[in-house]
């Protein structure tokens, strides 16, 4: 080992780049792959004009460059070319001189770098029996299928026998994205963070060094949707301050909730009366990965808190220990822990409409079609069609017809209804938001995505609508990567999605 010494970061990477060849040939040999990032420029880049290439992603690069990740936790950063199911995935690297060949049977994710497209204004949400979920506008719905216009592949026609609930498009509500500058927040640099480094604010991501804090007054509403991406090293722990008076920790009136690696507490804290625990809940296999996006639904009225992880929910708490402690609009990130810095970035701060993402309305089974309007009232019977933004819908009594927009949500009978049939080359597409839609895919090239499904039919999708993509999807997890494995690939890994 002693030879190892004298070796320059050339040699080393030249050696690395050598275990990469051999497991792109020998998929069956098993290697830990952390190669340097990619310079700018390199080849196999290609991609539609409506693609940008500005850094959204968190890899170890910066976030300039996709994430291919392999079974058992592998990763490699560098551009993806093509795909093509059943041969093989092209990749470039700067240290080869020619694209890279992988076989299949050992990809797991893609995670891209480049910032997705905008989602447009008036954009509805349609949700499908499988589980998918398409975003787009809605055209036409009639006895056999619904059409949506996306900004991502067109005008896609779903067949009505597939769909499960339409959520139609609210007025914006946002009342924070960011962040954006340092200077939008108040920062709290105590001992230096341990390590002497600062807050700062930095391609779009808030750095919070261990013992700081950092806060803002964001104006809470009473119904408030807060959203944010974390990540988090080994044995991290934060505590975010929720409707707070003030933004230093602990002397003010506020919620708090405890993030660490493997449980979410929340408790009550104020001034006078000290804090009191409220719950917690277990997020360990949510967190598994080290990045995670959270969603905390709050209605300061009803005093209820759902907080999500990953599109999942960990926990429902109501505070039934007197009125709302918060006294302010103030939102803080303190990282407790005393190595590392926290990074959070694509906080979004709106107001809630009272939906809970992927919730469904009722658990009995639904014989009939039903709305549940903006007011709370609900009506059952058959929808019959949504065309120039009117609904038509009978009920037992009478006929109605009524604007869209006055829709909270709509849901189909489950009568007739059907799944599309999962195929081996399905993957999964996921937007920002985490959800997700199901392609058997045909290839990937040229930034689409070509493929086809019993939901919609065959359709090209643009690649830069979407964060990141999942192959083998209904593969079982290597032994690394199922629950309670190591950390495979240290501090580097945590830094990727």
């Amino acid at each position: 080992m002693k030879g190892y010494s004298n070796m320059n970061k050339s040699s080393i990477r030249k050696l690395a780049l050598a275990a990469l060849m051999a497991s792109a040939i020998l998929p069956e040999l098993h290697a830990e792959l952390a190669l340097p990032a990619p310079q700018p420029n390199q080849g196999g880049d290609k991609k539609p004009a409506a693609a940008e290439t500005s850094g959204v992603g968190i890899s170890v690069d910066g976030g300039k460059y996709d994430t291919l990740r392999f079974s058992g936790r592998d990763f490699l950063s560098g551009k993806l070319v093509s795909f093509i199911p059943g041969k093989a995935l092209t990749w470039t690297h700067p240290d080869t001189d020619k694209p890279i060949e992988f076989k299949v049977a050992n990809l797991k994710e893609i995670t891209f770098s480049g910032k997705q497209l905008p989602v447009p204004a008036g954009t509805s949400t349609v949700r499908l029996t499988n589980g998918d979920v398409f975003k787009g506008g809605i055209v036409k719905l009639d006895k056999d299928y619904l059409v949506v216009k996306t900004w991502y592949a067109g005008d896609i026609r779903i067949s009505r026998k597939m769909l499960k609930e339409i959520l139609p498009a609210t007025t914006s509500s946002a009342i924070y994205e960011g962040p954006t500058d340092i200077k939008e927040w108040t920062v709290d640099n105590q001992r230096g963070g341990g390590d002497n480094k600062k807050i700062e604010v930095s391609n779009k991501t808030l750095s919070i060094p261990g013992n700081c804090t950092a806060g803002r007054d964001m104006k809470l509403p009473e119904m408030a949707k807060i959203e944010f991406d974390l990540l988090f090293a080994q044995n991290s722990n934060v505590n975010i301050f929720l409707y707070s008076d003030q933004i230093a920790r602990h002397q003010g009136n506020s919620y708090i909730l405890n993030i660490s690696s493997n449980y979410i507490y929340l408790q009550r804290y104020s001034r006078n009366e000290g804090s009191d625990s409220l719950g917690q809940g277990e997020c360990r296999r949510m967190m598994e990965k080290n990045v995670a996006h959270f969603t905390l639904l709050v209605n300061k009225k009803q005093k209820t808190f759902t907080i999500m992880v990953n599109g999942g929910i960990v926990q429902q708490i109501t505070d039934n220990r007197g009125e709302f402690c918060g006294k302010g609009g103030m939102i803080s990130f303190y990282n407790s822990g005393g190595y590392g810095s926290l990074k959070i970035r694509n906080i979004l701060i709106s107001r809630w409409d009272g939906r809970i993402p992927n919730a469904a309305a009722d658990t009995e089974e639904n014989v009939k079609d039903n709305i549940v309007f903006s007011n709370e009232d609900k009506v059952t019977g058959k929808l019959k069609t949504i065309e120039n933004g009117q609904i038509t819908f009978e009920t037992e009594f009478a006929s109605l017809n009524v604007p869209i927009e006055r829709a909270r949500s709509i849901r189909f009978s489950r009568e007739g209804a059907q799944v599309a049939k999962r195929n081996t080359d399905d993957i999964k597409a996921f937007f920002a938001s985490d959800e997700s839609i199901t392609v058997e895919v045909q290839k990937i090239s040229d930034g689409k995505i070509s493929g086809k499904s019993e939901n919609f039919g065959n359709a090209d999708f643009l690649l830069n609508a979407f964060k990141k993509i999942t192959l083998n999807i209904y593969d079982e997890p290597a032994e690394d990567e199922k629950e309670g494995s190591s950390n495979a690939g240290g501090e580097d890994a945590a830094l990727l999605e």
